[in-house]
């Protein structure tokens, strides 16, 4: 609604460019961290086979830290009240 390019702000020269951009930049960081946790899934899955300590540490710590990554990005976008997990803030002093 707010992106579509027929939105009605549009019509009153309303520019909408930075909501549209950011909600981009959301939508690809979603996928992004999807892709990851799909990654790092089926490198448990292959390091549980292997039960290789060299295979935990190079493939699944190495797919851990860019879903890390992706998250850490996407916790300085998304409000904390809709963040559904707990903040570093929140691991530092709350718990």
């Amino acid at each position: 609604f707010i992106a579509s390019p027929k939105d009605p702000r549009q019509a009153n020269k309303i520019d909408n460019k930075y909501i549209v951009s950011e909600l981009s930049n959301l939508s690809s960081l979603i996928e992004t961290m999807k892709n990851n946790i799909t990654n790092l899934e089926e490198e448990i899955n292959n390091a549980k086979k292997s039960k290789s300590a060299v295979v935990w540490h190079d493939q699944v710590l190495t797919a851990m830290n860019e879903l890390r990554k992706t998250v850490d990005t996407l916790e300085t976008i998304v409000d904390e009240l809709h963040w559904p997990m707990p903040t570093y803030t929140d691991l530092l002093f709350d718990i």
